[in-house]
């Protein structure tokens, strides 16, 4: 089963439990299923497979073109990786440490087409999620 703790006022973590059914995940754990997703396919270009086992920390962010318009997580893996992985309302890309450069860019169209629920649930985050005005912003590639 996957839940959403919350650990403080600012502090969120999406796990995932080694004896999780098959089937459709619950709306709460869409983001950690498109961050699976995500990491799956853009190990295709001689990059490393990762399986996404939990993503925490949730931070506001921003794309090249739009101020505070995504969240980023830190991720672990079962593999041992961590990194950040950048939610976007038009796409999701993973930047595993020790990788130069942030993975390719997953449209949202292909992860909402395995995930319908994903767009809301990703509007909803950018709700919760307060924008940090102190300071320069977090920029994703």
């Amino acid at each position: 089963m996957i839940r959403i703790f919350g650990r403080k006022k600012d502090e969120r973590s999406v796990k995932s439990e080694s004896d999780q059914p098959l089937g459709k995940p619950p709306k709460e754990g869409i983001l950690l299923e498109a961050a699976r997703f995500t990491t799956f396919v853009s190990s295709i270009k001689d990059l490393p497979e990762l399986l996404v086992t939990n993503i925490t920390n949730p931070i506001r962010c921003s794309s090249k073109n739009n101020l505070w318009d995504g969240v980023s997580f830190l991720f672990q893996s079962r593999e041992g990786v961590i990194g950040k992985i950048y939610f976007f309302p038009n796409f999701v890309s993973a930047w595993p440490d020790g990788e130069p450069s942030p993975r390719p860019q997953i449209p949202t169209d292909y992860i909402t087409e395995m995930f319908p629920e994903y767009e809301e649930a990703l509007k909803h985050l950018l709700i919760t999620i307060p924008r940090p005005f102190d300071g320069p912003a977090h920029i994703a590639n």
